[in-house]
């Protein structure tokens, strides 16, 4: 695989960043809270139906929402067939949870992983303050969320309760718990926090409709008591990862320059460059850090490993699905050569640890289960030079369901004789 294969796609990148009006209460990760305050919001500002029902509405083929949230499966792209829904056009980057954790970076992978149990609980940090000034570094977004598994296809339903109870049996002792009702996220009136955003294709567009669909849900307010908060900066990130400033609270209009929009190769040849692109991979590891709770299935299974085959299956779903849906077109590359090539990778080791995580639904009106590991995972043997532009859409796309939440962000470091990179 080379970097220009991912030209179809092109993606957009900012960081928003939202300041506290007042003291606030929110969940150690705000994923869910993004999400469904965002996508509130957004209906609320373009929906122009009484019914507020996409499924019977007349413009719904032109309405921002529906595409965003409840992405149609376009007709020419026969791997959706039978499918509701196509993969969204947009991740939501909220700070991981150990970057919430006072600027503690390495605290998670430090954090002892108690033995299971049938009750949640948030694990013991002692020494720590969840008080949040500013998130420990800026959102940059070289490492997102996304879906995937096989070729072709896309990720479905959430784990039923059968499945968390196999992942109980099958590994009882490799289990944190992280939930939104452990220890909460205090903030004082002025703190800030940041989250990025990617957009692709046709949704780069829309940005100035989220801009507006993010200062409301700002100014309703975030958390069961519905805090209030400004947004007080909108960023631009281009492909070398330079920030420039596109809006400011009390702005009329927000101004997006034409560097926004960038192919995905652009993004990929920018990191190659950092990773070091001319060093020989052979014989050398590379390792995979998971940030956010990542969940990848297997015949509809929630995996606790990931075999460096399963990883490229997961990911070649997922760029190809994106590129098919949002891009100029599917992907031209060999996947049965890839799978058989990838599959010839080794573990080396193995951190990778259950996080367990539960989000609110409202159109289920119950909470839904939405845990998945985390943790470092290290691969040797054949590791081929073809293999690191798609672990480098893993950066940036996210693997896994619930990338819309901030799921399955995932970040490379290269160990060859020479150091690391």
């Amino acid at each position: 695989m080379k970097p220009d294969d991912f030209s179809s796609l092109e993606i957009a990148r900012f960081e928003l960043r939202l300041a506290a009006r007042q003291s606030a209460v929110l969940p150690a990760f705000l994923g869910s809270t993004l999400r469904g305050a965002f996508g509130h919001a957004l209906k609320q500002a373009v929906c122009v139906m009484e019914h507020r029902d996409c499924d019977r509405c007349l413009v719904a083929d032109r309405c921002p929402y529906p595409y965003l949230f409840e992405t149609p499966v376009p007709s020419n792209v026969p791997q959706l067939t039978g499918h509701s829904h196509a993969p969204h056009p947009f991740i939501l980057l909220p700070p991981p949870p150990r970057e919430l954790m006072a600027g503690n970076a390495e605290l998670l992978n430090s954090l002892p992983f108690e033995p299971d149990s049938h009750s949640v609980s948030e694990p013991s940090l002692p020494g720590t303050s969840l008080g949040l000034h500013r998130p420990a570094s800026r959102r940059g977004i070289s490492a997102s969320g996304a879906a995937g598994a096989g070729i072709p296809g896309v990720n479905r339903s959430s784990a039923t309760i059968e499945h968390r109870q196999n992942l109980k049996e099958k590994a009882p002792s490799s289990r944190l718990c992280l939930t939104s009702t452990g220890p909460p996220l205090n903030l004082a009136a002025g703190d800030h926090i940041s989250f990025g955003l990617v957009l692709m294709g046709q949704a780069i567009e829309l940005l100035p409709y989220i801009v507006f669909a993010v200062t409301e849900m700002a100014n309703r307010g975030l958390g069961v008591d519905r805090a209030r908060f400004e947004l007080s900066e909108v960023l631009m990130i281009d492909a070398a990862g330079d920030e420039s400033l596109i809006y400011s609270s009390g702005a009329e209009r927000i101004t997006v320059g034409s560097d926004a929009r960038v192919s995905l190769s652009e993004l990929i040849r920018h990191r190659l460059d950092q990773l070091g692109e001319t060093v020989s991979l052979k014989r050398d590891s590379l390792t995979l850090r998971f940030t956010t709770p990542t969940r990848i299935r297997v015949k509809a299974d929630l995996q606790i490993g990931l075999p460096f085959e399963m990883l490229v299956r997961n990911l070649l779903r997922r760029i190809s699905m994106l590129c098919a849906v949002h891009g100029r077109g599917a992907l031209e590359l060999d996947y049965s050569g890839l799978i058989k090539r990838a599959s010839s990778v080794e573990t080396i080791s193995s951190r990778l640890k259950w996080c367990d995580w539960e989000r609110y639904s409202n159109r289920q009106g119950r909470k839904v289960a939405m845990g998945g590991f985390i943790g470092e995972v290290e691969y040797g043997g054949e590791i081929f030079d073809e293999f690191l532009p798609l672990m480098i859409v893993g950066e940036i796309l996210s693997v896994g369901s619930g990338t819309v939440f901030g799921l399955g962000r995932l970040k490379c470091k290269i160990t060859t004789e020479d150091g690391a990179y």
